[in-house]
């Protein structure tokens, strides 16, 4: 690629949002503390209402998976956490019921805090949609307000939809300029200021910046961006400002790849084509080797690579790595995850 470095100068790339984009995750949080009864049921009546919860959900929406949080392997988690259905403070609860769709578009965390929380996800940069799916599972969830009057419970509550309000979006990014900030930052106090200053003014302007749940099991290539001003603003105008507000990542993230290229694009091409080779022709895929080889690939994206691959084939060759939910232990896994990507890979005759 080094021949289209000219006169020395920066490469001026022009890189999408969708090319940074993982998911988007909206999450919906009612509060069931102010609800009289939650406290002072029996153990047994709270299991009572919890099953006629979720009775009542499943049967306005059928395709839901009901589980024990404490049930879910690191590897569904991570999963989930891929489709923007995981929360990583999640990670040390127990004995919560956790119910998602088989198809990875919402989920509802029952008793959580005391809390009912919604989520819905999207990987596209249109929210709309997934707005809509979340109000529609919300409006369902909030018609069992109806029978938490019922004499059964033997208590009146007022209806969920009444009972504190909290919604925040989370944008999970590639973001390459954010891991070379970090890294910066750790060596000297010049860097360590210029990350202070530009952190600083992103929470002014309303964003949270984090490293992802996936820096847990080391990869930092992945940050999670969040809406901090989420009060004051109808929740369609948050959603508008929020996503306009992410240009100024794409942006930062042009300057840093551009000037990577200039400094250094052997290397940068090297890393996303070894990652090709061992996706096109390895045996064996580990679930986090799956993670770093996603970054990899999205990096070859934003660098313009010829003959590169579609953003369309990235995001399926990341559901089909992350598509097993049995743990790496078993030899089988990584096996079958190396075949499922050699063969939306079409690598040559050895390779299928």
């Amino acid at each position: 690629m080094n021949d289209l470095i000219k006169d020395n100068g920066r490469i001026n790339l022009k890189i999408d949002l969708k090319e940074m984009l993982v998911n988007f995750r909206l999450v919906q949080v009612r509060n069931f503390e102010k609800i009289p009864f939650v406290s002072n049921m029996s153990q047994d009546c709270r299991d009572q209402f919890e099953d006629d919860f979720i009775n009542h959900i499943i049967k306005k929406k059928r395709n839901l998976i009901v589980t024990n949080i404490d049930s879910l392997s690191t590897e569904k988690r991570l999963k989930l956490y891929s489709c923007g259905l995981w929360l990583k403070e999640l990670d040390d609860e127990k004995d919560i019921k956790y119910i998602y769709t088989n198809s990875y578009d919402v989920a509802i965390i029952l008793n959580y805090k005391n809390h009912v929380t919604i989520i819905s996800s999207t990987g596209h940069n249109v929210l709309k949609s997934a707005y809509k799916k979340l109000k529609e599972l919300e409006n369902k969830v909030c018609e069992f307000g109806k029978v938490c009057a019922n004499e059964h419970y033997g208590y009146v509550s007022p209806v969920l939809k009444d009972c504190g309000l909290g919604f925040k979006i989370t944008a999970l990014m590639h973001v390459t300029w954010l891991k070379n900030f970090y890294s910066l930052s750790e060596e000297n106090k010049e860097a360590e200021a210029a990350f202070d200053k530009v952190r600083e003014d992103l929470y002014n302007r309303g964003y949270l910046v984090d490293k992802s749940y996936f820096a847990k099991h080391e990869c930092e290539d992945f940050y999670e961006i969040s809406s901090r001003f989420n009060y004051g603003v109808s929740e369609q105008e948050l959603l508008d400002r929020f996503v306009e507000g992410l240009r100024s990542f794409v942006e930062m993230e042009e300057e840093a790849v551009g000037v990577s290229m200039y400094e250094i694009p052997e290397i940068l091409e090297d890393s996303a084509y070894r990652t090709y080779g061992t996706l096109k022709y390895g045996r064996i895929l580990g679930m986090m080797e799956s993670v770093r080889h996603c970054a990899n690939l999205r990096l070859g994206i934003k660098i313009k690579l010829p003959d590169w691959i579609s953003l369309d084939l990235l995001n399926d060759i990341q559901n089909a790595a992350f598509s097993f939910d049995m743990s790496d232990d078993n030899y089988d896994v990584p096996a079958k995850r190396a075949e499922a990507v050699r063969k939306l890979l079409e690598g040559d005759n050895n390779a299928k």
